[in-house]
């Protein structure tokens, strides 16, 4: 089940990362949401790659979105979490793929414990780099809380060109 959720919201994620649909970016600029934001659908006001977050019942906080924030305390991406799994999509500045996928899980290791998950098979990705991890926190009520992680960074591309020292990190965490 999370396997298949992951494969629907990386086809989705993938198909609008390089930024050329333009009705989907017209609808997330126009929406009262946050920038970028239009419903379901978050394209990012910067680089303009975006997702269309899955829909239906049981969907994390009924489809809605929340805007990310990097340094300086700039918008950097969009996430939505729930009880069934959490996914986002942000722009990494980092020398290369790899770099960005190291960031992400070492942010993950300063709050938890993180293994690989050798024993899962890892979606199916044109990435330039990608890892699936399995991650154990402590919740706010003191009990861990285990789920697996996958995320996958690539070029982030503009007009058909990979931004210089940019990349699209897109990550899925089920239980």
């Amino acid at each position: 089940m999370v396997q298949r959720i992951w494969r629907g919201i990386l086809i989705v994620a993938v198909a609008l990362a390089g930024g050329s649909r333009i009705p989907v970016l017209a609808l997330a600029q126009s929406s009262g949401g946050g920038p970028g934001i239009a419903g379901t659908v978050y394209v990012d006001p910067q680089y303009h790659f975006g997702i269309q977050f899955l829909t239906g019942t049981g969907d994390p906080n009924n489809g809605q979105i929340t805007p990310t924030y990097g340094d300086g305390n700039l918008q950097i991406g969009a996430g939505l979490d729930g009880d069934l799994y959490s996914v986002g999509i942000e722009a990494d500045k980092g020398a290369t793929a790899d770099d960005c996928v190291s960031a992400f899980t070492d942010l993950l290791r300063s709050v938890g414990q993180v293994t690989d998950a050798t024993d899962l098979a890892k979606p199916t990705s044109d990435a330039e780099s990608s890892t699936l991890v399995r991650f154990t926190a402590t919740s706010s009520s003191g009990k861990p809380v285990a789920k697996v992680d996958y995320v996958e960074c690539r070029a982030l591309m503009s007009g058909g060109k990979p931004v210089d020292g940019v990349f699209l990190n897109v990550y899925i965490v089920g239980d």
